[in-house]
C-alpha cells in the first residue's frame, strides 16, 4: 500500500519501458515525506487536496520517486501518458486553485471557477518541463478527464467537460466553436511543446 494519514486516491496507472509503474491521483495526507524519506515527497497539504504522482519499481518493492503538490484549492491528477522513447511523462487533471504551480505555462490563470491543467515531467526524475492551466471562461468550470498521443507521439489530444472554455482554447473553423448547454464535451489538440493546434466543443442545448 502507498499512502499517508489522509485520503489518497488513484486515478490512472502507466508503465515505463523497464517495467516501473507510474501512478497519479490526489492526496490530503500530511506525512508522505515522513513515510517515504528520500522520495521527494512533502509533508505539506496545500489545499483541500493535492496532486499525487509516484513511480514505483516493477515488483512494487521500492519507490523511485514521489511528488505531491498543488495550490490552495482542490487539485487532482486524472490521466497520464508516458513516452518510453523519451522518458517524458504527461499529466492532466483538474484544479480549483488560483495558485496551482505553473512552469513556462501556455496559460497562467484558472479563468473560471475550476480549470484543467497539463504538465510535462521527466519520468526519471519528476522534474517539471512545463506546467500550465487549461483555462475555463469567467465563472465557469472545466475538467480535463482523458488524453492520448497522436501516432508519432508529437502531439496530445485531450478532452473533458466544461461549462465554457477560455476563448483561446477554441479554434476558428473547428467542429463547434460555441458552447451549447450546461456542460459540453470538449476536445483539444496541442503539440508536446504547448503549441495549441485546435479545440472544439461537442454538445447540444442540454447537460452532457
Amino acid at each position: 500500500m502507498v499512502g499517508g494519514n489522509g485520503a489518497d486516491d488513484n486515478f490512472d496507472v502507466r508503465t515505463a519501458a523497464n517495467g516501473d509503474v507510474f501512478v497519479c491521483g490526489s492526496t490530503t495526507s500530511t506525512n508522505l515525506l515522513t513515510l517515504n524519506a528520500g522520495s521527494g515527497a512533502s509533508n505539506t497539504n496545500n489545499g483541500s487536496s493535492d496532486v499525487l504522482i509516484f513511480r514505483i519499481n516493477q515488483d512494487l518493492s521500492s519507490l523511485v520517486w514521489m511528488r505531491n503538490y498543488g495550490g490552495s484549492g482542490a487539485d487532482r491528477a486524472s490521466i497520464m501518458l508516458h513516452n518510453s522513447a523519451t522518458g517524458d511523462l504527461f499529466v492532466g487533471g483538474n484544479t480549483a486553485s488560483t495558485n496551482f504551480p505553473t512552469v513556462s505555462p501556455r496559460q497562467s490563470t484558472r479563468g473560471g471557477t475550476t480549470a484543467g491543467f497539463l504538465q510535462r515531467l521527466n519520468g526519471s526524475t519528476a522534474a517539471t518541463t512545463w506546467s500550465s492551466y487549461f483555462s475555463s471562461s469567467a465563472n465557469n468550470d472545466a475538467n480535463l478527464l482523458c488524453m492520448e498521443f497522436n501516432t508519432t507521439k508529437s502531439e496530445l489530444y485531450f478532452g473533458g467537460v466544461t461549462e465554457g472554455l477560455a476563448a483561446a482554447n477554441i479554434s476558428a473553423g473547428s467542429f463547434d466553436t460555441g458552447h451549447n448547454g450546461s456542460n459540453d464535451f470538449y476536445v483539444g489538440r496541442m503539440d508536446i511543446d504547448q503549441n495549441f493546434l485546435a479545440g472544439t466543443y461537442v454538445g447540444a442545448p442540454a447537460t452532457r
